[in-house]
């Protein structure tokens, strides 16, 4: 499998982003309150949990360790400062020996994502649960859009210029896949407004978010690309309050799987209820005949 993402490339973007993250810490906070949040609405105490990615774990370990539900936090990354090293494509834990694992803002980095998902859900406990966020499909979809036009005006070709990222669709059956009970995925739109297209590179590289695709050819921007870009987003995503800025729109995907056990509510067996639906819709059924070749 080609990787999609330079490791060494993202190792550094992650460090820069651990040491920079509070000068624009929006989209962790953002999610970090909201994995707080679904914490507290389970109804059952944790003992022991794995944070995933250093950048925020260590405010996240202290957020969860506040909501009352779980008493001992790691944080494990493939960076400095982590207490345990961690390679995201293989994780050093051993099968069914942890009770919650958490992921802010990691996975999306990842190049065999359902690899790891797979991981994830064997470290974990029978009944055991894991919490994710990463970014979604929707995320800088206008600058990208931007680029790849500004780039077939200029050069006649499209670079790859923002990270690919997946669907809530894709990753709803990534964690099916990977074997979780009761996957719920959702996601939060972020929108935020932006003056200069190195206003936009400056928050992203300070959350660690810098390219780390390992097709990409490195080629400088020019002034005239740069305003180029700048102009076509202004048109493209203008700012409703101000025209003269832009806006830059970030998704967070939300997942949320557990660890099978029997214990677990299951799916009813096929042909299994008790009440028609025309029943419960008020309506009349049709019968549909079915042609087949």
């Amino acid at each position: 499998m080609n990787a999609v993402f330079d490791k060494n490339t993202s190792r550094k973007n992650k460090a820069y982003g651990a040491r920079n993250l509070s000068k624009a810490d929006f989209l962790f906070a953002h999610s970090r309150a909201n994995l707080c949040e679904r914490l507290k609405d389970i109804s059952r105490h944790f003992d022991k949990g794995i944070i995933l990615g250093v950048r925020d774990g260590y405010g996240l370990a202290q957020a969860l360790k506040a909501t009352g539900k779980i008493n001992t936090v790691f944080v494990a990354d493939d960076i400095d400062d982590a207490d345990i090293y961690c390679d995201m494509e293989a994780l050093p834990f051993a099968d069914q020996s942890l009770d919650l694992i958490v992921a802010n803002m990691t996975l999306h980095h990842v190049n065999d994502l359902p690899g790891t998902l797979i991981q994830i859900r064997r470290a974990l406990k029978p009944d055991g649960l894991f919490l994710g966020t990463l970014m979604g499909g929707e995320s800088l979809y206008a600058l990208r859009e931007t680029f790849t036009e500004a780039d077939l005006a200029y050069t006649g070709g499209v670079i790859p210029r923002i990270h690919p990222f997946a669907d809530k669709q894709q990753m709803g059956a990534l964690m099916q896949r990977a074997g979780f009970a009761l996957p719920v995925i959702d996601s939060d739109i972020l929108n935020v407004s932006y003056k200069t297209l190195f206003d936009t590179h400056r928050d992203l590289k300070d959350m660690g978010e810098a390219v780390a695709i390992s097709s990409r050819k490195i080629t400088p921007l020019t002034k005239r690309f740069i305003h180029e870009v700048e102009a076509i987003l202004r048109k493209k995503a203008s700012d409703i309050h101000d025209n003269k800025r832009f806006t830059i729109t970030f998704e967070q995907i939300y997942l949320c799987g557990w660890s099978p056990h029997e214990s677990q509510q299951k799916p009813l067996p096929p042909g299994s209820a008790q009440n028609r639906l025309s029943e419960a819709l008020n309506t009349k059924e049709k019968e549909i005949d079915y042609a087949q070749d």
